[in-house]
């Protein structure tokens, strides 16, 4: 398995070849390094053009805000409602 350094390096030099770039970061709450994650992703984004970043994870005060200071939406998932979907799909496949 690489190593954060490792992906930072390689991801810093794919995405210089590329108009537009999507990158899914999921569960950063469970990152064992989450503040050099999180400062690497806000130095790409300030020298990338075209990147696009989608990171999930749990609420966290570190994450909430460091990213604060970068153009972001936040979208909030209320699990009452996921709950529900949950249970509707369960309920329609499985018998």
């Amino acid at each position: 398995q690489p190593t954060l350094a490792q992906l930072k390096t390689t991801l810093g030099e794919v995405v210089k070849d590329f108009d537009e770039v999507y990158i899914l970061i999921d569960a950063l709450d469970e990152c064992d390094s989450q503040a050099e994650l999180l400062e690497w992703m806000q130095s790409l984004q300030s020298s990338t053009k075209g990147l696009h970043l989608l990171v999930t994870s749990r609420p966290e005060r570190i994450i909430e805000d460091r990213m604060s200071n970068s153009s972001h939406a936040r979208i909030s998932l209320n699990s009452e409602l996921l709950d529900d979907d949950i249970k509707t799909y369960v309920d329609e496949h499985v018998q």
